[in-house]
């Protein structure tokens, strides 16, 4: 630092100045201290005075208290006195809080404060209470307040007046120790100050003599340096030479490379024209360099994309991406062409001072996903003109079908004779059956489309796992061949799944095991995993003794149409989708299957579910039951329906169940009619003249009152399709069904809508089938049974004859007429085997085969069965008649 005559004035200035600065603080700092020391002395003097009014009020309470025991008059002087003392107490408490909140808070004074505001509040509105009603029993409960709340009062500000004592002499030591502090600053001051003043000067000094010995030691090494200097120069320009040489070469070379890219490549100034091209561009643009050079990219940009094209990197540029890929069509000079460009740019802060690309002709690959997106949607195109085909095919077929099965079932609740019962029953069973020849057309549409639908229902698992192994001991019945089952016991026994579909993946494992057993056995077995909450996951495995499954062909074996080999197929028969279907629904259920397997040692199937822990499925209400339910109450239907004949179906099953209908012969028609609001329901055909059942459903929901949001519509549509549903439901109708109906149906749907009842039409079993055709006719019931087992008989002697005559179309005709009879009593394992009987037999006869011994068995233990179960029902009815 220069030390001048003028800088050491302003130094002794300075000094003066801090000293004269460090005294005026201390002494603010002392009168400070002072003050609060004074307001403390003050507060703990108030807190103390607190304390003596508290026991003066006490004092004056218990005067008041011997006046009234020995003259029972109250002094008016007293009690002003009472008053006085009571407000000064109370203000001088307030006060206490308030400065204590004003100055520095103090928490624990707060809270002593605040523990004794009750106290004061209770000896207050005690002596307040004297004040009002001066008398002997204010004056006792006052007397009792004090005693309660006094002495914890003055315990409390006993600690109060010691807590103020206690801070005063905390601020004290600590203005102490500040006075301490500016003490020892003033100290270090006058050295410092004395350090700046004197010790510069020597400093000075003692600094010159140093630059001058640096000097001397900087001229020697300048001197060493500039001979040093000269040889590195030599050096440095030997390597910038190479440095060149370097250079030029990559410079070569990466331009070589740039022009031999099979790639186009170019660049872009700030402007976005061209300030590079390879000659790959050239060649795909067809421009020269000299063209392309200084020229707008976006020139080359076809119109249609030319916008995109711009906008895309202008957000690219916004973004400040260095990179980006796009593919758009560009112009060249004969044809245009599509490009894949990848461009990188490079940025200065957020401008982009240059933009590098790499592009590539797609225009090949470009043709070939066109091609194949035109594929694609006259594929699509395709299976929408079939969906819409096998739609129009179930609407035409299904429309006439409502009426003949809806008119049989109508003439059925007739009283007709035997024969007629006979007849008309034999033509409602060739109706269901040609329906669901209709329906397995549409079902296998399903399955190619990827529509089938997994249920969510509660069922007994351990119920439907014995019911499949009984199923497949028929079939290995005269097989040397043992079905077992092995049931986890800690597995929940109800679960909410699609048991239907499980039933269909079981059985077809199963039926496949048996089919390839000649001997030893098959095994099922299910197994619990792992258990999460409700969360339940179980094995099924499939295990047999049979021929396995060579190892080149377990990959193929899920495929459509395929087998183990075309041996298997002339063998064992089969079309090689059992698998195939297997696999679909597991997946669809969320899991896979797989597959080991030994050839001549036998294979094992085995897949894993997750399903929900579900409860026992309700036992259901018969339909008859339900139609009692039905003409308890008084429901209002309206019915919109074109076809006269449905019309009639529909009105005669409604109004034999009680329920008052009105018909509507279009869409038009119900829109005018539902504006009465008095019907609970609607059954809305959808192909209908003037308004179809779409547009009328849209223009219910469309109007105002919550009436017309609210009302059950159901579809009534002859398609099965699934889109339908959705297509309804979509529409805002609220559920739908298939024509024709089962009257069950019908029943089912109307009561879950118009009574706001779910109910579930049981299964039948062989009584209510027979109470259920006979309407309680006992001796109609008995003729029927007694035919129902003579068709039986007869069925087991044409058996015979057939398979002696080698003539499957004798037993072919004589199971067509019993199907009336299998189809009344539904008893499942007879239905079953008439089935796998009927087609063993044409097979057997068409390979001069011998027909297998267990399902010889199997058929003749079927009919007897159902035999001996209508024989008691036979028995129960004749019984009922003698009562009669």
């Amino acid at each position: 630092m220069k030390t001048t005559r003028r800088s050491l004035k302003r130094r002794y200035i300075f000094f003066i100045g801090s000293v004269i600065l460090t005294i005026i603080v201390s002494q603010a700092i002392v009168q400070y201290a002072l003050q609060r020391q004074n307001e403390d002395a003050q507060l703990i003097n108030e807190a103390g005075r607190q304390r003596m009014l508290s026991q003066r009020i006490s004092k004056l309470i218990l005067y008041l208290n011997d006046d009234l025991i020995e003259t029972d008059t109250i002094r008016g002087t007293r009690l002003d006195t009472l008053t006085k003392l009571i407000n000064t107490w109370q203000v001088m408490h307030d006060r206490l809080i308030l400065q204590n909140q004003q100055n520095d808070k103090s928490k624990i004074i707060e809270l002593l404060l605040n523990k004794n505001t009750p106290h004061v509040t209770s000896i207050v509105a005690a002596a307040r209470n004297i004040l009002r009603a001066p008398g002997a029993e204010s004056v006792n409960a006052a007397v009792a307040e004090i005693s309660k709340h006094e002495l914890p009062f003055l315990l409390l500000m006993e600690r109060t007046v010691n807590q103020y004592q206690r801070e005063a002499e905390q601020k004290l030591n600590y203005f102490k120790k500040i006075e301490l502090a500016l003490s020892a600053l003033a100290i270090a001051i006058l050295v410092a100050e004395f350090m700046y003043i004197f010790l510069p000067v020597l400093k000075s000094l003692r600094i010159k003599n140093k630059k001058l010995s640096k000097l001397n030691r900087q001229l020697v090494l300048s001197n060493n340096e500039l001979v040093a200097s000269e040889e590195e120069i030599r050096v440095n320009l030997e390597q910038i030479s190479a440095l060149r040489e370097s250079l030029e070469i990559r410079e070569r070379q990466y331009r070589e490379l740039v022009e031999n890219a099979s790639d186009m490549i170019y660049e872009l100034g700030q402007d976005g024209k061209f300030t590079f091209v390879n000659a790959v561009m050239e060649v795909h643009s067809g421009y020269s360099k000299d063209e392309l050079m200084g020229k707008p990219y976006w020139e080359l940009v076809h119109e249609d994309d030319r916008a995109d094209t711009i906008q895309f990197y202008r957000d690219q540029l916004k973004e400040c991406r260095e990179v980006s890929y796009r593919e758009f069509r560009m112009h060249g000079k004969t044809d245009d062409l599509w490009v894949g460009q990848n461009v990188r740019m490079f940025f200065e802060g957020k401008y982009a001072h240059k933009v590098s690309v790499v592009a590539r002709d797609i225009t090949i690959r470009r043709q070939a996903e066109r091609a194949l997106q035109e594929a694609k949607e006259k594929a699509e195109n395709a299976t929408r003109i079939k969906s819409d085909f096998l739609s129009m095919i179930s609407h035409e077929i299904r429309t006439p079908m409502n009426a003949i099965i809806g008119l049989t079932n109508l003439l059925l609740e007739d009283k007709l004779t035997v024969k007629q019962q006979e007849n008309l029953k034999l033509l409602k069973f060739s109706g269901e059956n040609l329906l669901t020849i209709i329906n397995d057309i549409l079902d296998f549409s399903k399955i190619e489309a990827n529509k089938i639908e997994i249920e969510k229902v509660d069922f007994d698992l351990k119920e439907i796992i014995q019911r499949t192994v009984s199923m497949m001991e028929h079939r290995v019945s005269g097989k040397n061949v043992k079905v077992q089952a092995f049931f986890d016991g800690t597995l929940p026994q109800y679960l909410k799944g699609d048991p239907v579909r499980i039933v269909q993946i079981i059985t077809n494992l199963m039926g496949n095991a048996v089919k390839f057993t000649e001997e030893g056995e098959v095994r099922l077995v299910v197994e619990a995993l792992k258990r999460e909450g409700k969360l339940v996951t179980f094995r099924c495995t499939v295990m047999d003794t049979g021929i396995g499954i060579p190892a080149d062909k377990i990959n193929t074996i899920f495929d459509s149409f395929s087998q183990a080999g075309n041996n298997i197929t002339r063998e064992y028969g089969g079309t090689g989708l059992g698998l195939t279907i297997t696999r679909r629904l597991i997946n669809l259920m969320g899991s896979d299957i797989a597959v080991d397997s030994i050839p001549g040692e036998g294979s094992s199937f085995f897949f894993t579910l997750t399903l929900e822990e579900g409860q026992k499925p309700s036992e259901g209400t018969t339909s008859n039951d339900l139609a009692t339910i039905l003409r308890q109450r008084s429901i209002r239907v309206l019915l919109v329906e074109d076809n006269r004949v449905n019309q009639m179906v529909a009105v005669n099953f409604l109004q034999n169940w009680g329920i008052h209908t009105v018909v509507a012969s279009n869409g038009r028609e119900a829109v005018e009619l539902i504006k009465e609001k008095r019907y609970d329901l609607v059954l809305m055909d959808l192909q209908m003249p003037v308004m179809n059942g779409y547009e009328a459903t849209r223009a219910i929901r469309s109007m105002d009152d919550p009436y017309f949001h609210t009302i059950p519509i159901i579809a009534l549509t002859a398609s099965a399709m699934i889109e339908m549903r959705d297509k309804v439901l979509t529409t805002g109708m609220s559920d739908y069904m298939s024509k024709p109906f089962h009257p069950g149906d019908l029943q089912r749907i109307i009561s879950k809508y118009a009574l706001q009842e779910d109910v579930k039409v049981s299964e039948s079993t062989m009584a209510s089938q027979l109470d259920l055709y006979t309407e309680g006719n006992t001796e109609f019931k008995c003729e029927l049974i007694g035919q129902f087992i003579q068709n039986l008989e007869e069925l087991k002697v044409v058996f015979e004859k057939a398979l002696a005559a080698s003539d499957a179309e004798m037993f072919r005709a004589v199971v067509h007429k019993s199907k009336t009879t299998v189809s009344v009593i539904s008893y499942k394992p007879l239905s079953d085997i008439l089935g796998a009987v009927k087609d063993q037999m044409k097979s057997t006869i068409e390979t001069d085969a011998i027909f297998p011994d267990e399902l010889h068995i199997g058929f003749y233990k079927a009919c007897d069965e159902a035999i001996l179960m209508l024989q008691e029902e036979l028995r129960k009815a004749r019984a009922t008649t003698k009562s009669v």
